[in-house]
């Protein structure tokens, strides 16, 4: 997809391949992809009457912000992207964190409006904010049956416009809400659609929660149009069944790969469709690497990110991970990415051998803080974003993370790495 596309171009291109095909399957139940586009276009119409435009910052444009309270479902999916489509800020908001983290989340955000489930009603605090219950059947279906069949209003979508706004580490009474523009989300889905290649035989399972990372997934699989199956409750035992079940595309938080692996009787053999299991970078120490390769066979790939310069800074594909050589990297820089290692001589270095605080620029990474001007510049050194990782560079590009001699303070300290067995696991 060309970098001045807007987000959801690639919900039409999936329409257009074959537009009855499945879109998203949960529980039994299957939206079509030309349905999706029709649902996803009337409650962004919807969105568009009821909050107007937002308004124009000095460099984009931050639209209204509507938070999503829910879990992975059909209607989680379709808010979502009529969020994007509608030219509002999507600000997700997780279940799993909590009614306290939440009500601060939904004060701190500033919400124009709040879509949330029914059975995640408790998990989040409206106060004065404006709530909609988005359950099938109940109060959005009767508003959106005023404008299904419509289309939403083109809005002019900039790079530097502001689509989403993602809360991270509540210290204090506060989170840091990462302000993500439209290049951010764009530059992820060219890596992902350069890294698996989505198909329309293509069939992803989202059992991670749809308030993190895996949302990036979405458009991309669509784009090409294959399927999303949808898991509202994702034990271990439930996921593998799913990856049974001709997944051929799956994304694990860091969390996830560890309590699978602790799942007795499954091989390579279980999963025949399966091509692709990405993983997120944390978990992965080398033993557990191995049992997964084991497991699973030669479809693992990591993606190393974080929520500033979220999934893509690096890359190691299924296939570089036959590479034993290679598996205690994080693979290169994507190509919308730089990375450089800040040493404690205050000198960038981008050469093999190089050591330090990896630090990243480029498409990916975040426009700032929201309200936070101070912690804003702090993350920055010279206009590239401190990760708070350390590691060296090989001569390939490769990137290996380290551990710090220095312990981190609440923001990003100097570090240096020393010896350990790549990521290990936070309890």
């Amino acid at each position: 997809m060309p970098a001045s596309g807007r987000l959801t171009d690639l919900l039409e291109a999936g329409a257009s391949i074959n537009p009855a095909a499945p879109a998203l399957v949960e529980d039994g139940r299957v939206l079509s992809h030309m349905d999706l586009l029709v649902h996803v276009d009337a409650l962004a119409s919807l969105l568009q009457r009821w909050l107007g435009p937002g308004d124009r910052a000095p460099t984009g444009r931050i639209g209204p912000r509507v938070g999503v309270c829910a879990l992975n479902s059909i209607r989680h999916v379709t808010a979502f992207l009529a969020i994007l489509r509608a030219g509002a800020v999507w600000v997700p908001i997780n279940p799993h964190d909590g009614r306290e983290v939440n009500r601060t989340l939904v004060r701190q955000a500033d919400l124009d409006l709040l879509l949330v489930e029914a059975d995640c009603a408790e998990c989040v605090g409206t106060g004065s904010v404006s709530a909609l219950l988005i359950d099938e059947g109940g109060e959005l279906d009767r508003h959106l049956n005023r404008t299904l069949g419509d289309r939403p209003g083109t809005v002019p979508e900039g790079a530097e416009d502001i689509v989403c706004i993602r809360f991270v580490g509540t210290q204090g009474g506060r989170s840091r809400g990462v302000l993500l523009p439209a290049r951010s989300f764009l530059s992820v889905q060219r890596t992902l659609e350069r890294l698996f290649a989505p198909v329309a035989a293509d069939i992803s399972l989202l059992a991670a929660p749809l308030s993190e990372d895996a949302a990036h997934f979405i458009l991309p699989v669509l784009g090409a149009g294959g399927t999303h199956r949808l898991l509202r409750h994702a034990g271990p035992a439930g996921i593998l069944d799913a990856l049974r079940q001709e997944v051929t595309l799956a994304y694990l938080p860091p969390a996830y790969l560890p309590l699978l692996l602790g799942e007795r009787d499954f091989a390579p053999s279980d999963f025949p469709a399966l091509r692709h299991l990405a993983c997120g970078t944390e978990g992965l120490l080398p033993d557990l690497t191995a049992l997964a390769l084991e497991r699973f066979g030669p479809r693992l790939a990591v993606l190393f990110g974080l929520p500033e310069a979220p999934l893509t800074i690096s890359t190691l594909g299924a296939a570089e991970m036959e590479e034993a050589g290679l598996r205690a990297t994080v693979g290169p820089a994507c190509e919308d990415s730089r990375i450089a290692l800040l040493g404690p001589d205050g000198v960038l270095r981008q050469e093999p051998g190089a050591a330090g605080e990896v630090l990243v620029t480029g498409d990916l990474v975040m426009a700032g803080y929201l309200d936070a001007p101070v912690e804003t510049e702090a993350a920055f050194h010279e206009g590239w974003l401190r990760t708070g990782e350390v590691g060296t560079l090989d001569d390939r590009g490769h990137l290996t993370l380290g551990t710090m001699d220095v312990s981190p303070s609440a923001g990003r300290q100097d570090g240096w790495p020393v010896d350990r067995p790549r990521h290990t696991v936070k309890a």
